[in-house]
């Protein structure tokens, strides 16, 4: 049995036109993998910041109330130092 040139060269684009369509069914696959990947790690990210805000706030509040404490204490501190008038009158 022999193989003509032209039945070659057929097989041969019919083979090349299968091999591309199946690379693009590929790269639109791989890009729509990324997309979601994307996406995912954006919705992630979102929630990471959401709870690092919560958290930077307690902090804030934390920091706050430690300052009024501190203020409290100043003065507190510069009461206990102001010179006490005694009466020494006789």
């Amino acid at each position: 049995m022999r193989i003509s040139t032209r039945a070659l060269v057929i097989a041969a684009i019919v083979f090349n036109c299968i091999s591309i369509g199946l690379s693009e069914v590929q790269r639109r696959q791989l890009g729509e993998t990324s997309t979601e990947a994307l996406i995912e790690l954006r919705r992630i990210e979102k929630i990471r910041l959401d709870q690092q805000a919560v958290e930077l706030d307690r902090t804030y509040k934390l920091i706050a109330e430690v300052n009024a404490r501190v203020n409290n204490v100043e003065l507190q501190l510069q009461a206990l130092q102001k010179p006490q008038v005694i009466n020494v009158a006789k």
